[in-house]
């Protein structure tokens, strides 16, 4: 993913256990998350709640590159959507 070398993202492991059949299965992955600098404070911009899976109608309301400010940056985009009183459009 492009964004790991400019701090966008990072990638951690995880541990999924699925329990039934009589027994557990325990699988060891890796998956990305927003990165540290800003990802618990993203978190509790959007009412403390997590993303299940990037659905459709998650997609529907991404801004292209070419509609956002031209001279703004990723992180800059995202400090400022932080920063920002008004959730509701993205909410």
């Amino acid at each position: 993913m492009h964004g790991l070398d400019w701090g966008h993202y990072q990638r951690l492991p995880v541990t999924t256990v699925e329990c039934g059949g009589g027994g557990e299965r325990v699988s060891k992955a890796e998956a990305y998350f927003a990165h540290i600098g800003f990802g618990e404070r993203l978190w509790k911009r959007c009412g403390q709640e997590g993303l299940i899976e990037f659905s459709v109608e998650m997609g529907k309301k991404y801004v292209r590159r070419e509609d956002r400010p031209p001279h703004s940056t990723f992180l800059e985009d995202i400090s400022k959507f932080i920063s920002d009183c008004d959730s509701s459009s993205l909410v």
